[in-house]
């Protein structure tokens, strides 16, 4: 038990409430686990980074379900709005999420996907509005940000069932762990405060989202909401520089590593600092750089502090972490390119690349 809390705890940036998750695993009750993704574009390593706890959840005997929410992403206007474009990338993105997972050591085969169009019943409808009815206007409106939307007058009216209805996934699908990125808290924060009877609270665990590869559009960054600014830093599936996605090749890769945003001695708004944190020192125990002898040779970097001490005094240059990351990522999203060989997952692929794809 203990085992399982000390890995979710390295690998998130929250768990809500580590005492609910002892409290759960003692309870020797099945783990049911959910992580849910508009289907909205090509799928990147944030993604991949996401999916970081599905295998020492399965581990631990696990069954986690990886949630297409169609509506959620009809409701938010992606790809256009077309039902008829998301129901053709849903097929698309369960195979990417499939690849994705590869990336991780888990098997896939027992990884349940369910398309919410295909899932729904009365009963879903019954929960959103029993999660609207004990969630007020104000809380709605502040939870938002999960659809990457403000309030305003301007907006849609669907977007304010967003909140509730993904409040209600976790309790129409039943699981007693619902997963997401950072980005998403508020949501399982009205899951956890809705207090329907007949349902217990979810533990909610939230991973890191990686900054984006650009040099943000504005430079320096203020200080302010630290939740506000990771989302605003976060990489764009309609920006394909600040963004590597699962089946880009190696010499892709390396080129977009190359022209990333990567400035001497910042470490905090830095995206290669960012990935090397909360990737790769996330899975791997070490990370090891190449560097020749007359650059100060082989380097080990055992943890973040290392890591940041070295960049910020200098000892650590740009060239030589992106060159060592370029190679890390390139061996990681090596399980995926295989998955996407094939003729049936190319013409997904193609297909994908020929729709509009918005934020």
């Amino acid at each position: 038990m203990a085992n399982l809390i000390d890995q979710l705890e390295h690998l998130t940036e929250e768990i809500l409430t580590k005492e609910e998750l002892a409290e759960l695993l003692a309870s020797k009750k099945k783990l049911t686990h959910y992580i849910g993704f508009e289907i909205s574009g090509l799928v990147h390593i944030g993604h991949v980074s996401s999916l970081n706890v599905v295998k020492p959840l399965q581990d631990h005997g696990a069954q986690s379900i990886i949630w297409l929410a169609d509506w959620h992403s009809y409701i938010n206007n992606k790809l256009g709005g077309s039902f008829e474009n998301i129901r053709t990338a849903a097929k698309y993105f369960e195979h990417a999420m499939r690849a994705a997972l590869l990336c991780h050591g888990v098997d896939h085969t027992k990884v349940q996907f369910l398309l919410a169009n295909d899932t729904y019943t009365m009963k879903y409808w019954e929960l959103v509005m029993a999660v609207a009815k004990n969630t007020t206007l104000s809380r709605t409106k502040r939870s938002l940000d999960i659809a990457g939307r403000t309030a305003g007058d301007s907006i849609p009216t669907a977007i304010l069932f967003y909140p509730s209805m993904q409040a209600a996934d976790i309790f129409f699908l039943g699981v007693n762990i619902a997963h997401a990125g950072m980005d998403q808290r508020k949501a399982h924060i009205v899951a956890r405060d809705a207090r329907l009877p007949g349902f217990q609270k979810p533990v909610s665990i939230h991973t890191h989202i990686l900054q984006g590869l650009q040099k943000p559009s504005i430079w320096p960054i203020p200080e302010g909401d630290p939740l506000q600014t990771a989302i605003a830093l976060k990489m764009s599936k309609s920006k394909p520089d600040s963004a590597i996605f699962i089946h880009d090749e190696p010499d892709v890769i390396a080129s977009k590593i190359k022209k990333a945003f990567c400035p001497p001695k910042e470490t905090k708004h830095n995206p290669i600092i960012d990935w090397t944190i909360n990737l790769i020192l996330k899975r791997d125990k070490t990370f090891t750089i190449e560097r020749p002898a007359q650059y100060g040779g082989t380097l080990v970097i055992n943890n973040p502090q290392q890591l940041i001490a070295l960049y910020e005094q200098e000892q650590l240059s740009p060239v030589d972490l992106k060159n060592g990351v370029t190679q890390w990522i390139q061996h990681f999203l090596e399980p995926a390119r295989e998955y996407f060989k094939s003729e049936d997952k190319q013409k997904l692929l193609e297909q994908m690349r020929s729709m509009v794809i918005t934020r």
